[in-house]
């Protein structure tokens, strides 16, 4: 008996020692999260394995102790130390690199547990499984903070808002290179088509964000990456598919690190599509290409990128509103729907079909009112030294030409001319009768009443950033730089397509105080203004790190130069005692002589440069509580110059009251991470003061644009954001955005007409008005799951909430003065209907031979939601209410299909 039990005891004891457990995981850049290929990956002395094509492992071991260690060349080591027990252990690793890199010299990238920031990274298989045919700002809404829509529903319309700062606000850095505008501080997305194909990795810092450089950033920085020296050799051929003949083809090619230092990226894609909403097509072209030098201890570079491209687009501001596109809904909230007729939820009011019958056609085509034409290409130079192991030096130049145009009915019927039987621009009407007998000059040319305008914006934009950091002592790491931009900007309008007409008549003063004259096809008028900007600044930094303790302190200051000049203000030419007044198309006869805008001597009435100075304090602090925990905060004081088109009239003079806007703001935040959940808790609070606003009043029956200043906001929140690993197969996602922004002063803006005299001031209200042009409460949840080894099912929801629409500063106005307030002063916006939507992705991917192909779905918008996702407030009527807005409404169902072969 005893033998029995000894040799079942023996038994039981051999089998649980010989159960074996599986060591799974990734390794991954801690700054950019991007996969290690290669990485080795050792458990005793003597074996390992190495880090596969996705940068994943897996090892069979033994029960017993373990120490995991991790290494890879320019890499500090890693190690973790494991009991094994017959289960499955998935272990991470997130590796920091020996010496600073490029990246984290010149994108200013925030790292775990180690910047007290509130940051997301976004990494490329993210990106590649989720955005589908979307914009790359669209992927974001997963981000607690962050709002992003498709506006007007086109190809490259998207805009983004962090903690309810719009994109004028949020800095957007490519590979450390600013790109947002000089004059207005937008970024215009169309111009980066393709780019998500390249991108490496896009982390998205909320407030006011690690960024060293003297740029302030409100509401957040968008860093994006894109593929360098340290890619792996590859060619990935992509093709894609959707509804609405969406349809688009990339190639692209990284050489690796060749073994003579040298490094190629180079891609190239088109896509059309005939779009969502009617007739809303697009045609783009993307290009990029990078190469790479190391030399020594330098890395050389050249980068250029651009995306041409031509694409319709649609005024959401007609007057039918909402019940335009469904009536229903309309309805459902509230509006008087009688007499109104729905076009459909695909609605696109801005084209028609046209006959040109006096050029001898007689088949319709298809016209569109609204088309935007643009390429900007981006060029730029770097030299990344590593002095020593405590000194390295970044060097950029950069170079953009932008060159494009909007289009837009203009005249006497503009874009008033509705067809009722469809709600389209009554395109044939205006064309049949510009053409008719009865709009026939002596000439025997027609002239136009109505004709197409073409709104240009041209720029050439140069800069140069130069960045130094010095690791002091083991705990102490100081950089700093210069960064200087210069900027030409044209903006001004011409006559475009005169349907049926030969001339325009009366096509607006080309010239103030000059009657209006005829114009041809490409002539300037209404608008011809050139701005110049020069931009100076200096930052500094010290960072702080030393065992739970890490921190930083940020000095920064920029000074801004700006001029304007207004070239359909009219030139004086002093005769003798006679002042001659020359316009822009003015020839002047006067004692037998003939001047014009080109003659000597004219006195030019332009601006003499206008400086403003900023400055920005950030300083913030991170312990790590524990292994797992740590706390950060931060705090920041901002004094920003506004964007030059606050800054002048039309005029050429400064608008009264220009003061710099002052941001205040302080955020604390916990995270807590392990190999199962990792989250992020954190909360903000932000003031902002002058705020300049754009505004139109109407004063004795004309409306006069000017912009208002005095301004201010407060924005708090709290956000949430955390992923938990049931079990390596599945993994839960989601975030938690909860913030309350509003208007809290009045403001005023000073009247002026167009000869520059001042027709009066005009207060008006907003105090207590929420912040609209964001939703202020969002919630996100997804899922990946693996049910077997490369196919992944990924369901997505979004919740958006509390969500108002933009007021308008003159149904706000104060009527007399401070004290005698008008009927709506500090009336709430009208808060658009909450929505949520449900987006499915899946895709498998396997090898043919010596090529990975991944196959990918995505459907957006599964449930096919109905939703507003825009509104501008007392749009139709000065009520505050839905049937007094304009809106955007958000796309139906889309579909889409990849096929990536990856060699």
């Amino acid at each position: 008996m005893r033998f029995l039990f000894s040799f079942l005891f023996l038994s039981v004891f051999s089998i649980a020692s010989a159960q074996k457990s599986q060591i799974k995981g990734t390794v991954k850049d801690a700054v950019t999260n991007e996969s290690i290929v290669g990485a080795i990956i050792t458990y005793t002395e003597g074996k390992g394995v190495v880090t596969d094509i996705d940068g994943t492992f897996s090892i069979q071991l033994d029960s017993g102790s373990y120490t995991i260690k991790v290494s890879y060349v320019g890499y500090k080591p890693a190690e973790k130390a494991i009991t094994t027990k017959g289960k499955t252990i998935v272990l991470d690793f997130s590796l920091s690199t020996t010496t600073l890199t490029e990246v984290e010299v010149v994108s200013d990238i925030a790292i775990s547990r180690e910047t007290p920031v509130a940051f997301s990274n976004i990494d490329a298989k993210k990106i590649q499984e989720e955005l589908g045919a979307r914009d790359l700002p669209l992927i974001l809404n997963s981000t607690p903070g962050v709002y992003a829509t498709s506006q007007g529903g086109g190809d490259g319309d998207a805009r983004v808002s962090i903690r309810g700062f719009n994109s004028q606000n949020v800095l957007v850095l490519l590979d450390g290179i600013p790109m947002n505008d000089m004059v207005n501080g937008r970024v215009f997305w169309t111009n980066w088509f393709g780019l998500d194909n390249l991108t490496r990795g896009t982390q998205v810092q909320r407030g006011l964000g690690a960024s060293k450089l003297a740029i302030p950033a409100i509401g957040g920085t968008i860093n994006i990456l894109t593929a360098g020296i340290d890619s792996k050799k590859e060619i990935v051929v992509k093709n894609e598919y959707g509804n609405n003949n969406n349809y688009r083809i990339g190639l692209s090619y990284s050489s690796g690190r060749l073994a003579n230092g040298w490094a190629f990226n180079l891609a190239g894609s088109y896509k059309r599509n005939d779009g969502w909403f009617d007739n809303m097509w697009s045609r783009m072209w993307f290009y990029y290409g990078k190469v790479e030098k190391r030399i020594g201890s330098h890395l050389l570079g050249f980068q250029v990128l651009g995306a041409p491209q031509t694409s319709a687009q649609r005024d959401f501001r007609v007057s039918y509103g909402v019940a335009a596109y469904n009536k229903q809904f309309a309805y459902d909230l509230g509006i008087d729907t009688v007499g109104k007729k729905e076009y459909g939820w695909r609605y696109n009011p801005s084209w028609n079909l046209l006959t040109r019958t006096r050029e001898g056609e007689t088949a319709p085509k298809t016209f569109n009112t609204s088309i935007n034409q643009f390429h900007k290409p981006v060029f730029s130079l770097k030299d990344f030294i590593a002095v020593n192991e405590k000194l390295t030096i970044s060097t950029i130049a950069y170079a953009s030409y932008g060159r494009g145009y909007g289009t837009q009915l203009d005249g006497g019927s503009g874009g008033n001319a509705i067809d009722p039987a469809n709600g389209q621009q009554a395109i044939q009407t205006i064309y049949d009768n510009n053409s008719s007998s009865n709009q026939v000059l002596p000439s025997g040319e027609h002239f136009s009443t109505t004709w197409v305008r073409k709104n240009h914006n041209d720029h050439n934009w140069y800069g140069a950033l130069a960045t130094a950091n010095y690791a002091l002592t083991p705990n102490i790491n100081i950089s700093g730089g210069l960064d200087g931009r210069l900027y030409r900007g044209f903006v001004y309008s011409t006559i475009g397509d005169l349907l049926g007409g030969d001339v325009t008549k009366n096509a607006g003063n080309a010239d103030q105080n000059s009657p209006a004259s005829n114009k041809l096809s490409g002539d300037k008028y209404v608008q011809n203004i050139e701005r110049f900007v020069r931009w100076t600044g200096a930052f500094a930094m010290a960072e702080y790190k030393k065992d739970k303790w890490s921190g930083f302190v940020n000095l920064s200051s920029a000074v801004s130069w700006y001029k304007q000049q207004n070239h359909f203000l009219k030139k004086q030419l002093e005769i003798g005692d006679t002042t001659l007044l020359i316009g822009y198309n003015d020839v002047i006869t006067y004692q037998g002589q003939t001047y014009d805008r080109n003659s000597s001597g004219l006195k030019v009435n332009q601006t003499d440069w206008k400086q403003l100075v900023g400055y920005t304090i950030k300083a913030g602090a991170n312990y790590n509580l524990t292994e797992y925990m740590n706390v950060f905060v931060n705090i920041g004081h901002l004094n920003r110059a506004p964007f030059i088109t606050f800054v002048y009239r039309a005029d050429n003079k400064v608008f009264d009251k220009v003061n710099n806007e002052i941001i205040n703001s302080a955020e604390l935040g916990y995270s807590f991470a392990n190999t199962k959940f990792s989250g992020n808790v954190n909360g903000y609070y932000t003031l902002w003061n002058n705020r300049p606003t754009t505004a139109t009043f109407t004063i004795s029956g004309d409306p006069y644009s000017t912009t208002a200043t005095g301004m201010n906001a407060r924005h708090t929140g709290i956000e949430f954001d955390g992923s938990y690993k049931i079990f390596s197969k599945l993994i839960l996602e989601g975030m938690v955005n909860i913030a309350d922004w509003e208007w809290t002063s009045m403001a005023t803006a000073t009247i002026v007409d167009d000869n520059g005299n001042v027709v009066g001031e005009q207060k008006f209200d907003p105090s207590g008005v929420k912040v609209g042009d964001a939703a202020q409460i969002t919630y996100a949840a997804g899922i990946r799951y693996e049910p077997i080894e490369k196919l992944y099912i990924k369901p997505q929801f979004n919740y958006f909430g509390k969500n108002y629409s933009n007021f308008s500063p003159d149904a706000l106005v104060i009527t007399n003065n401070a004290t005698n307030y008008g009927p709506n002063t500090g009336r709430q916006s009208w808060r658009m209907p909450d929505y949520f939507l449900i987006d499915l992705n899946a895709g498998y991917g396997f090898n043919v031979w010596k090529m990975k192909l991944d196959v990918r779905a995505s459907v957006i918008n599964a449930l096919n939601t109905f939703y507003i996702s825009d509104a501008q407030n007392n749009q139709v009527n000065n009520d505050f209410n839905a049937a007094a807005a304009t809106v955007n409404v958000g796309m139906g169902r889309r579909w889409q299909v990849s096929l990536v072969a990856t060699f």
